[in-house]
C-alpha cells in the first residue's frame, strides 16, 4: 500500500440526472413493455393486453367449477356407498350417467369433434320420441354425440336413449357401461317398451352398413 486513497466513482454523478431514471423506471412498470416500442399500434396493443386479461380471467374462473365437479362426484360416491340410487328396467342408472359418461363424452364432444348442433328444439319436452339418424362412417361416435347434444342443449336436458347393434352389449366393458347410460339393443320390442315409457328414442337404421361408408357420403 502507498497509502493513496481509491478513487471513489459515483455510480449517479447528476443527482438530477438519476431523479429521471427513476422517474422513467417507475413509469414503464406501469405500462405493458410492448407498448413502450416506437412505431407500434398503441390501440392494437391495448386491444391484445384486454383480451389477454379477458383470457386470464375466464382461467382464474376456473377452480370453481372444478370445485363444483368434484363436489359432485363426491355426492355420487355418497350416494354409490349408500345404496340412495335407482336403474329403470333397462339398467339405466342416470346419476352414473350424469356423474361418469357424459362428462367423458364432453371432451371428445367439445375438443375433439367440436359439435355443432341445430333444430334441437324440434324435439319434445316431454313424452316419447323417435331420432332418426345415418352414421358419419367409420366409428359409431355419432351416437354418443347426438346424446350429449339432447342432453346438454335441449331446453329440458332430456336423456336420450340409443337403439345399439348387439355386439355392443357383448363387449365386456362397454356393455355394462353403455347399459348404464340407458341405451338397449335394436329390437322392436326393447323400442316399443321406451316408447311406450314415454322416452326420447333414437335409431340409426343403416346397422352396421354405416359403419364401413366412407365419411365423405356421410
Amino acid at each position: 500500500m502507498n497509502g493513496d486513497k481509491a478513487k471513489v466513482i459515483p455510480l449517479h454523478a447528476d443527482p438530477a440526472r438519476a431523479g429521471s431514471r427513476s422517474a422513467q423506471r417507475a413509469g414503464s412498470s406501469r405500462r405493458h413493455p410492448s407498448a413502450a416500442q416506437p412505431g407500434v399500434d398503441a390501440e392494437r396493443i391495448d386491444a391484445v393486453i384486454r383480451e389477454f386479461d379477458r383470457g386470464r380471467i375466464d382461467t382464474e374462473s376456473g377452480p370453481s367449477d372444478l370445485v363444483a365437479r368434484i363436489a359432485g362426484l363426491a355426492d355420487f360416491l355418497r350416494k354409490r356407498l349408500t345404496g340412495d340410487y335407482s336403474v329403470d328396467e333397462f339398467g339405466f342408472d342416470s346419476q352414473y350417467n350424469d356423474a361418469v359418461v357424459l362428462p367423458a363424452m364432453r371432451f371428445f364432444y367439445d375438443k375433439w369433434f367440436r359439435v355443432e348442433v341445430s333444430g334441437i328444439e324440434n324435439l319434445p319436452d316431454s313424452g316419447a320420441g323417435l331420432v332418426v339418424a345415418n352414421h358419419a362412417g367409420t366409428l359409431p361416435f355419432d351416437g354418443p354425440m347426438l346424446s350429449v347434444a339432447v342432453h346438454d342443449h335441449h331446453p329440458a336436458h332430456r336423456n336420450l336413449r340409443l337403439l345399439a347393434a348387439d355386439m355392443v352389449f357383448d363387449m365386456p366393458v362397454l356393455g355394462p357401461v353403455a347399459r348404464k347410460a340407458g341405451h338397449t339393443m335394436a329390437c322392436t320390442a326393447d323400442a316399443s317398451r321406451l316408447l311406450t315409457s314415454g322416452e326420447l328414442t333414437a335409431v340409426f337404421p343403416e346397422g352396421y352398413k354405416g359403419l364401413g361408408k366412407p365419411f365423405r357420403d356421410r
